[in-house]
């Protein structure tokens, strides 16, 4: 792997856009330490000496400085050093708005989780990277730049070439009719890939879905979610929209959209796309619903001093019913009047855990 990391190191160097002659100067000399952790320790030396003399924070090659002080720690197998400059470099060329070195940086610190041997993290920063890549090869196609849209595709093919499965061990078939993700699909579905940041959607902790359809929200985690791969805790999900004749889920701005932690197993048998224990759901908070809605509801009527707790469940006729395949005598999931509840919301979409145990 430490050898692949090298090899990525000295694709990302040579490919980096300049604007600077001394930039260029510096990644040149840069490539050469490839196997010299003597000249590397030098190369350090030199490069903190220059920064306690020089404070050139105009200089058009200062913000190359994290990325080319990664390539030397990595020359010097120090892993933690290297990671921590990678990403800084990711966060210097944004702020400097060249998104094609950005993607570069972010490329070299997805690789540092796998010299860790943190698969998932790695993960979650290679698909970005492809992400942004299938993003760019776009544009530079509509530009009619066809040698750097080719570049891009020859990256995604070398970025897939180590991406880590997402399991380790045998994996069973899917079940008949159960959902199933494919891991090495995701992020390769050609032109029709975008990644988007929502970091304004608040993510609930927790939505119960239980025998009796009582469930609860906790105040929203501060986290923030990526699609159409997006991560929460460093777990990756993928999103699927519950219309099937829906490829694309559009958020409205005009609407005010949760994610909500599902717990329990009474929407496990939705057609086209099941609702289970450990999902995300995604709705837009709404006060009515229309036949076949799935929604989010609070109830009421549920005495001993309880006011009110929260469900998810498939609004018709004026009921809440449940779509589990868990009913039983033992388990009753008895439809609920609307009567004894409010709509808080219309769920439009699931996400499920890449990682699932099928």
């Amino acid at each position: 792997m430490k050898e692949k990391m090298c090899d990525v190191l000295e694709l990302v160097l040579k490919n980096l856009e300049f604007k600077s002659k001394l930039a260029e100067i510096t990644r040149d000399q840069i490539l050469v330490l490839r196997g010299n952790p003597e000249k590397a320790k030098e190369t350090l030396i030199r490069f903190n000496t220059e920064a306690n003399l020089n404070n050139c924070t105009r200089c058009d090659s200062r913000h190359f400085n994290s990325l080319f002080l990664a390539c030397i720690y990595n020359e010097l197998d120090i892993i933690v050093e290297t990671q921590s400059y990678a990403k800084k470099a990711i966060r210097d060329f944004y702020l400097v708005g060249c998104e094609w070195n950005q993607i570069l940086a972010r490329w070299t610190y997805g690789m540092t989780y796998l010299l860790m041997g943190r698969q998932m993290p790695a993960r979650k920063e290679l698909e970005i990277t492809i992400e942004m890549l299938e993003t760019m090869a776009k544009r530079f196609r509509h530009n009619h730049n066809y040698e750097k849209r080719n570049t891009c595709k020859d990256f995604i093919l070398k970025i897939r070439e180590v991406m880590p499965l997402p399991s380790k061990g045998n994996h069973k078939s899917p079940p008949k009719n159960e959902p199933y993700i494919n891991n090495n699909e995701i992020g390769n579905s050609g032109e029709e890939n975008y990644y988007l940041v929502f970091p304004w959607i608040p993510i609930y902790e927790e939505v119960q879905a239980g025998a009796n359809g009582t469930i609860w929200l906790d105040f929203p985690a501060p986290k923030h979610t990526e699609m159409s791969v997006f991560s929460i805790d460093e777990i990756p999900y993928h999103i699927h929209s519950l219309k099937q004749v829906a490829k694309k889920i559009i958020l409205q701005q005009n609407k005010s959209y949760a994610w909500a932690r599902v717990k329990g197993h009474s929407m496990n048998n939705i057609k086209h796309i099941s609702i289970e224990n450990g999902d995300y759901i995604l709705f837009y908070k709404a006060p009515t619903a229309q036949e076949q809605d799935i929604v989010v509801a609070s109830y009421s009527y549920l005495g001993d001093g309880v006011e009110s707790q929260y469900m998810v469940k498939r609004y018709k006729q004026n009921k809440l019913y449940s779509e589990t395949t868990l009913q039983s005598n033992e388990n009753k999931y008895d439809p609920i009047d609307v009567a004894h509840c409010q709509i808080l919301g219309i769920v439009i979409a699931v996400a499920k855990p890449i990682q699932r145990n099928l």
